[in-house]
């Protein structure tokens, strides 16, 4: 999911101020509506809200790690890289559920030891 928006800053030789702009009112944008789903996810995830923390894959530019309680288990997927990874290990098994979705429809993926994430994505992957 590629998400555009954000104010540009520019940095001055002599001072950082323009890179924090100030704001008379808000600018609702693509990225404020995608931070929005971000929080109604983690509100409505007890793996997310309250689970243990535990790495599953991370290099340079990819992450994926797990937040698990006895009732849910969530994967979350970060590639910042400019292209397609395909990240493997054997604890990639299962069916989940994108929490990510831009229609009703919930998507369903099933992992066989191997995530694909597109460039510069995150996912949420709750296991059913």
């Amino acid at each position: 999911m590629e998400v555009n928006g954000g104010e540009e800053g520019v940095k001055a030789p002599d001072n950082d101020y323009a890179l924090r702009p100030c704001f008379e009112e808000p600018k609702p944008n693509e990225l404020t509506d995608f931070i929005k789903e971000l929080i109604e996810v983690r509100r409505n995830s007890d793996a997310l809200c309250n689970g243990s923390y535990r790495n599953v894959v991370i290099t340079n530019h990819q992450l994926i790690f797990e937040r698990r309680t006895d009732n849910e288990r969530v994967l979350v997927a970060i590639n910042a890289g400019d292209s397609e990874f395909t990240a493997g290990n054997g604890e990639l098994q299962g069916t989940f559920t994108e929490l990510l979705v831009n229609t009703d429809e919930a998507e369903t993926v099933t992992l066989n030891g191997q995530l694909t994430m597109p460039a510069y994505s995150v996912q949420f992957l709750k296991a059913v």
